[in-house]
């Protein structure tokens, strides 16, 4: 099954926050370095692909499965979700 990636939607606590967007720009950096950066998809993919440039990275992501089965877009599924949840 594939996993997405997208700069839409992040959410996390704020010391978690920090250190992703510390990663995110390092990660930003060496791909720049290269040549090889293009967008945040781009940078994202890279961080969690199985080559990080030789960067150590300490903050994981959750994927999540799409439980509202009657959902016709997956690409918005944690918007969907975020939505259900609020009171």
């Amino acid at each position: 099954m594939p996993h997405w990636l997208s700069g839409g939607i992040i959410v996390g606590r704020v010391e978690i926050m920090k250190k992703f967007i510390r990663q995110y720009r390092l990660v930003r950096d060496a791909l720049m370095e290269r040549n090889l950066t293009g967008d945040d998809q781009m940078i994202l993919y890279s961080m969690f692909s199985d080559s990080t440039l030789g960067i150590s990275l300490n903050v994981d992501i959750q994927t999540y499965e799409d439980i509202y089965r009657n959902t016709s877009n997956v690409w918005f599924y944690l918007g969907y979700a975020m939505k259900s949840e609020t009171p």
